[in-house]
């Protein structure tokens, strides 16, 4: 039997069974929780979740503030050096009220 590599990401155990999820906002923060670090942290640009997702960056920013008003995700802005506008900072929130 062929073995395969396989990754494994955590994602919170309250958003599996969360209705008022729907498909692109759980697949979105999966996506988030896949590329967080140990501190539950990410910063990846609307754009590159956009086009892992295969969704417009305006569905992006959409989802994105529906995931911190459900309180899955917090958001950081961020900005470059000479005061141009940076990627954004995410942080994954695992403990939930």
């Amino acid at each position: 039997m062929k073995k395969l590599k396989v990754n494994f990401t955590t994602i919170p155990n309250e958003a599996i069974l969360d209705k008022r999820l729907d498909t692109y906002e759980f697949r979105v923060l999966c996506y988030l929780c896949k590329l967080s670090n140990e501190e539950n942290i990410c910063f990846p640009s609307y754009s590159t979740i956009a086009a892992n997702m295969n969704i417009s960056r305006s569905k992006t920013a959409n989802i994105i503030n529906r995931l911190i008003d459900l309180g899955y995700i917090e958001k950081e802005n961020r900005t470059r050096g000479r005061g141009g506008k940076g990627s954004n900072l995410y942080t994954v929130c695992t403990e939930y009220y």
